[in-house]
């Protein structure tokens, strides 16, 4: 990588060392996927796709918190959602 990005272990050290969100430590790592991308040529397109998907989910989940505000149901929703990552556990996986 030519020292342009940390390795992953390492973005995650850094949004742990400033205390970032779940939410901004997944911006912090999409936007290290971007570069990555245009950076390595030899996994530019693979990046890339990953990114691009990335982003369009992004702006999905951006366009639904909107309509979900504009609608009143913006905290019933995000209740909801932290009520299921704290059943699901620290990975996510029950």
């Amino acid at each position: 990588n030519r020292g342009m990005i940390p390795s992953g272990p390492a973005v995650a050290d850094i949004a742990r060392v400033l205390k970032l969100t779940p939410e901004e430590t997944d911006g912090l790592i999409l936007r290290a996927i971007e570069t990555k991308g245009q950076t390595r040529s030899r996994d530019n397109f693979w990046i890339n796709e990953v990114a691009r998907i990335a982003g369009d989910k992004e702006a999905e989940i951006l366009a639904l918190r909107a309509y979900l505000d504009r609608h009143g149901l913006l905290s019933d929703y995000d209740r909801l959602k932290d009520d299921a990552r704290r059943a699901s556990g620290p990975l996510g996986d029950r």
